[in-house]
């Protein structure tokens, strides 16, 4: 069941980290871009330590803080 869950979380993740792909290379505001870029970095950052088998963090925690 957990490795279900983590199966779940990754997918998730991946899915996020597409879509703000995809805004980036719409986004013509250059603050918007560097938004959508730390948002990025998070999301990596969150899908490293996942497939390093540790926890992800909690969603509830601020991108970029």
């Amino acid at each position: 069941a957990e490795q279900i869950a983590l199966q779940r979380e990754q997918e998730s993740i991946e899915l996020s980290r597409c879509r703000v792909i995809e805004d980036i290379a719409a986004a013509s505001n250059p603050k918007y871009r560097e938004l959508l870029q730390r948002s990025l970095d998070f999301l990596d950052t969150k899908l490293a330590r996942l497939k390093e088998g540790g926890e992800p963090e909690t969603q509830n925690r601020a991108i970029g803080s």
